[in-house]
């Protein structure tokens, strides 16, 4: 009975050993304002805000005036979709908005242990929190700091039109020459014709090509009704290469009187960042007009600018909460002790217009659109496990540690 006595007893001993070692009670958290000053017993976290990195990508068409432009209409009655003068359009191809997270310099926080042990603590790379005495390795998903840049896939070379036929720009004419001759009386002229090259004229070059079309439809559609050579024999798959090959030759040579249109895409970065006010914001990331192209400022030499405007609408207000830092209940005010403090974040409708006409709107919320609020100071117990957000320092979940 008295080995029974003495081990229980025993155990309420190493359970209150236990139970002070894990005392968290003591621990206290504060926002350290500008400076951070510590004597060994402190530990520092920061809670994040967001910033929108905006993607722009700009498609450049540039429209290639051809050689025979003009005799399209005459030799291969065709009179729309020819480019007739060389020419550029631009156009708003796509915008992306991603939100991405960096430090708070102004959010802080201080994790002071008077006596006792520090709770079990999980930081991102950079020194946000992610957890409090989770049992579990949390994924550190924070973004890393982009730096805006602009990125623009050029023409390598100018286009131009070599293949302008298959027979010689030249023609073989005769021409009558004189030569003077001797005779007993007089010098006399004498005629004579002698054959010379002469180069074709563009109307000549042009009537050629347009002939040669022709002959590739001809031959085109002698293959697609299965009328073969007399000579070759081939299967149906070396048929098809065959009508490729013919549709290639015969696209290349409408260029030659319709014109040729070239895609590059210009794509541009940008980064907005959200200021802490319940307020509507706008930027300008910069001006576009469809025959000049993208600038970034405004500029007299280029026609027609229209401005890319990025709009921030707030959707919900968060209640703001006054932290007490002193309890005036008792006669003597004391400090009030806090657990660890994280963000409720705001909603923003972001959207982006040009010419007047929205063209993406995207809800997204925002850390430093919403406030930041203390846990009890209870919550630093072993007993559970806290776990946040790293993109914006919400509140995740709390968990009753088993």
């Amino acid at each position: 009975m008295k080995n029974i006595l003495f081990l229980i007893t025993l155990l309420f001993q190493v359970l209150n050993i236990f139970a002070q070692k894990n005392n968290y009670t003591n621990c206290s958290v504060a926002n350290t304002g500008n400076e951070l000053v510590t004597d060994g017993r402190q530990i520092f976290y920061a809670l994040p805000k967001n910033v929108i990195s905006i993607k722009i990508e700009i498609e450049k068409i540039t429209n290639y005036k051809g050689p025979y432009s003009e005799y399209a209409q005459k030799y291969l009655n065709i009179n729309k979709n020819v480019i007739l003068d060389n020419f550029n359009k631009y156009t708003i191809k796509s915008v992306v908005f991603n939100r991405e997270s960096k430090i708070d310099t102004n959010q802080y926080y201080c994790i002071k242990v008077e006596n006792g042990n520090f709770p079990i603590l999980q930081f991102s790379n950079n020194g946000t929190l992610l957890s409090c005495n989770s049992l579990m390795r949390i994924n550190d998903s924070f973004y890393e700091d982009g730096t805006p840049k602009v990125t623009i896939n050029k023409e390598n070379t100018t286009i131009a039109f070599t293949d302008l036929g298959v027979k010689p720009f030249l023609n073989e004419v005769d021409k009558v020459l004189y030569k003077t001759v001797e005779t007993d009386s007089t010098p006399q002229q004498i005629e004579y014709k002698k054959k010379i090259l002469e180069p074709t004229t563009e109307e000549q070059n042009a009537e050629e090509a347009a002939a040669l079309i022709r002959k590739i439809r001809k031959r085109k559609l002698k293959l697609m009704m299965g009328l073969k050579d007399e000579v070759i024999t081939t299967d149906d798959d070396a048929i098809k290469i065959m009508i490729n090959k013919l549709e290639e030759y015969e696209q290349k040579y409408l260029e030659l009187f319709m014109g040729k249109s070239v895609k590059n895409t210009e794509t541009y970065y940008f980064e907005f960042n959200p200021n802490n006010k319940n307020k509507e914001e706008h930027i300008i990331l910069g001006w576009l007009s469809e025959s000049s192209g993208f600038t970034l400022k405004k500029s007299n030499k280029y026609k027609s600018l229209s401005p890319i405007i990025v709009k921030s609408v707030p959707l919900n207000k968060v209640p703001q909460v006054e932290v007490k830092q002193k309890d005036y209940t008792q006669k003597t005010p004391i400090d009030i002790k806090y657990g660890l403090y994280y963000r409720i974040p705001g909603t923003i409708s972001l959207s982006a217009y040009y010419k007047d006409k929205r063209i993406l709107v995207q809800q997204i919320s925002i850390a430093q659109k919403g406030e930041v609020i203390p846990l009890p100071v209870e919550y630093l117990n072993n007993k559970y496990s806290i776990e946040f957000y790293p993109q914006t320092g919400a509140l995740k979940g709390i968990y009753l540690n088993k």
